[in-house]
């Protein structure tokens, strides 16, 4: 461990946060394939379904919630844009970080990699893709 110069401790930091990254990455899609069953703009109806099967609502009382699901869910959905254009910025930021250590080759690969980040999310997500980039 002595022997670590300080650009070695670098690329392995760099590794490091790459691999979780990485990983990260990877899980968030999973979990969001997962709760992509339910997007925000179904919610409201998911939610108001299960509480008339399992509470045995009354259409009166129905009437009554509705006005109040519809409120939460557009919550919902504020919140779910702003996380989800956070979430572009963070990985903008990360991408412009972890450059300064790379290659042009691997720049322009890493680019490429965003590149298919934002297509799948333009692909597979009813909202917008969470980047900031045109």
């Amino acid at each position: 461990m002595r022997n670590l110069t300080r650009a070695k401790l670098i690329v392995y930091l760099a590794a490091i946060f790459l691999a979780g990254a990485v990983g990260g990455t990877f899980l968030g899609l999973r979990i969001g394939r997962q709760m992509n069953s339910h997007p925000p703009r179904n919610m409201a109806r998911h939610f108001r379904d299960t509480l008339q099967t399992q509470l045995k609502l009354s259409e009166a009382q129905l009437q009554q919630i509705d006005p109040l699901l519809q409120k939460r869910s557009d919550e919902m959905k504020a919140i779910h844009r702003a996380s989800m254009k956070q979430i572009g910025e963070t990985l903008q930021k990360s991408d412009e970080e972890i450059a300064q250590f790379l290659s042009p080759e691997q720049k322009l690969k890493l680019e490429a990699m965003e590149q298919e980040r934002r297509e799948f999310f333009k692909k597979n997500s009813r909202e917008r893709p969470p980047s900031p980039k045109p």
